[in-house]
C-alpha cells in the first residue's frame, strides 16, 4: 500500500491542493509534508523482504518449514542490520533495530540449541538446503552432527521401510516386492561376487556413508518439489527418507482459514 501511495504522490498531492476538490480543514489534516514522504520512501525497502518472506512461507505448493531459517537469518543479517548512514532517517534505523530484535527472540536465532531445532534438521533433509550454507561453520557442523544422532536411533530397523510400504498398500504390491527381491537374489547367485544388488550394497552402507553420498549429490532447482524428489530417491536413502516423513512437512498455518474469512459478511454473517 505504501509502494503505490509514494508512486501516486503527485497526483495525491494535486487533489489534495485542489480547493475545487478538498476542503481546507480536511486538506490540512490529509496533506503529507515532505519528511513523511522521505519516511515512506525510505520504509518501503525495508518492509518489502518482510512482505515477501509472509507470502513464501504462505504457499501451499511446496515445504514451508524448511526455508523459515535461510530467510529470517538473511533478513536480520542483511537487510535489517542498521547503518549510520546520514542519509537513513533515524526513525527507520530505530524500526530496522526493534524488529530484528523481535526476529531473533521470537524465532530464538542465535540460540545455543540452534542446531537442533526441528526447521534446521528439515533444512538438512531438503534437498534444496541440504548443504546448509547460511549457517555458520561450527552450527552447520552441530546440525549435521544431531541428524547422525537421529540417524543412529533408528538404526535398529534401517531396512523395513520397503517391506513395509508394501504390506501397506496391499497384496499386488507385497508380491511385486517379493518377486524383485527374489530375482535381485537370483542375480546375486548367478553372476557372482562381480555382481552386487542394489538391496546388498544397502544393507552394507552405514548411517554415515547414506549421509555422505546425499550431501555428495547437488541440491535440487530452486523451484522444485523436495517431496517430489524424495519420493523418486527414497529407495537411495532408506534410512533419510524414515526421518523425511518425520520431518519434512509443513507447519500447521491459520493463514488459508484468514483468506476465506477475510471476505467477512460474505463469507460469515453473524448471527444475533
Amino acid at each position: 500500500m505504501l509502494e503505490h501511495l509514494y508512486e501516486q504522490r503527485i497526483p495525491v498531492q494535486a487533489v489534495l491542493a485542489d480547493e475545487n476538490i478538498m476542503k481546507v480543514d480536511v486538506r490540512k489534516s490529509l496533506t503529507m509534508r515532505e519528511h513523511q514522504w522521505e519516511m515512506i520512501e525510505q520504509l518501503i525497502p525495508v518492509l518489502w523482504p518482510l512482505a515477501k518472506a509472509t507470502t513464501m512461507k504462505c504457499a501451499e505448493l511446496h515445504v514451508g518449514l524448511s526455508f523459515i531459517y535461510p530467510v529470517l537469518l538473511n533478513v536480520c543479517d542483511n537487510m535489517l542490520r542498521g547503518t549510520r548512514s546520514d542519509l537513513v532517517l533515524g526513525a527507520i534505523r530505530s524500526f530496522k533495530d526493534i524488529v530484528r530484535k523481535e526476529l531473533v527472540k521470537h524465532f530464538k536465532l542465535e540460540s545455543d540449541i540452534l542446531a537442533d531445532s526441528i526447521p534446521i534438521t528439515e533444512c538438512v533433509l531438503d534437498p534444496w538446503l541440504k548443504h546448509v550454507k547460511f549457517l555458520q561453520e561450527n552450527i552447520r557442523a552441530d546440525a549435521l552432527a544431531h541428524l547422525t544422532q537421529l540417524l543412529g536411533e533408528d538404526e535398529e530397523q534401517p531396512a523395513t521401510l520397503d517391506l513395509g510400504e508394501g504390506e501397506a498398500d496391499g497384496g499386488d504390491n507385497q508380491s511385486d516386492f517379493g518377486k524383485k527381491t527374489r530375482m535381485e537374489n537370483d542375480f546375486e547367485q548367478l553372476f557372482g561376487p562381480r555382481y552386487e544388488g542394489a538391496r546388498s550394497k544397502r544393507a552394507r552402507m552405514t548411517n554415515a556413508d547414506e549421509l555422505q553420498d546425499y550431501h555428495q549429490l547437488a541440491h535440487i532447482p530452486t523451484m522444485d518439489n523436495p517431496l517430489k524428489w524424495w519420493a523418486h530417491n527414497e529407495d537411495s536413502f532408506p534410512r533419510l527418507a524414515k526421518l523425511v516423513k518425520s520431518y519434512l512437512a509443513v507447519p500447521a498455518t491459520s493463514t488459508p482459514s484468514e483468506r476465506i474469512f477475510s471476505l467477512a459478511g460474505n463469507t460469515v454473517t453473524r448471527q444475533e
